[in-house]
């Protein structure tokens, strides 16, 4: 057992589904209810009490984890959007762009800025989370996509 005294890995809740298990559990034995939804039944208790709260962050929509600008902001943010325009301007151009090209540019804007590359190594977790925090995806390109596009290219050469 860890030192708090659960065996299992911390389980997260959404502010809906706290809300919903408060007013499912209203009227019934709370022990025997969380027995069957294998919830402890102190947490049920402590969501019975914040349930005016749970309610209005339901009702206003502010029923997200974390509160917007929470957590760990990235290091380097004139630099990161910087390479997010430019990958943007490089998609308006209809070119692909690849992880090792984001890196390299990355990189390759570091003296703008004034960052060593001690300091910044453009990291595959870097990428990843660069990607993620501007909702950005890289997907392999299909052979189906550039048939298609040769294709089309072929006909409107032709005339047809």
């Amino acid at each position: 057992m860890s030192a708090s005294g659960s065996s299992g890995k911390r389980k997260s809740y959404t502010v809906e589904y706290k809300k919903a298990i408060v007013e499912e559990s209203w009227g019934k034995n709370v022990v025997q209810f969380c027995k069957e939804k294998m919830l402890d039944h102190r947490l049920v208790q402590k969501w019975r009490a914040e349930y005016t709260n749970l309610s209005e962050k339901v009702e206003s929509g502010m029923a997200k984890k974390r509160k917007i600008g929470c957590g760990r902001q990235p290091m380097y943010t004139e630099l990161e959007s910087l390479v997010s325009e430019w990958v943007a301007d490089r998609r308006a151009k209809t070119l692909v762009v690849t992880r090792a090209e984001i890196q390299e540019y990355a990189l390759a804007v570091l003296p703008q800025f004034d960052i060593s590359p001690e300091q910044f190594k453009a990291s595959q977790h870097w990428v990843d989370n660069f990607l993620e925090r501007n909702d950005l995806s890289l997907r392999r390109s299909t052979t189906l996509f550039s048939a298609r596009v040769t294709c089309i290219l072929t006909i409107r050469l032709d005339g047809t």
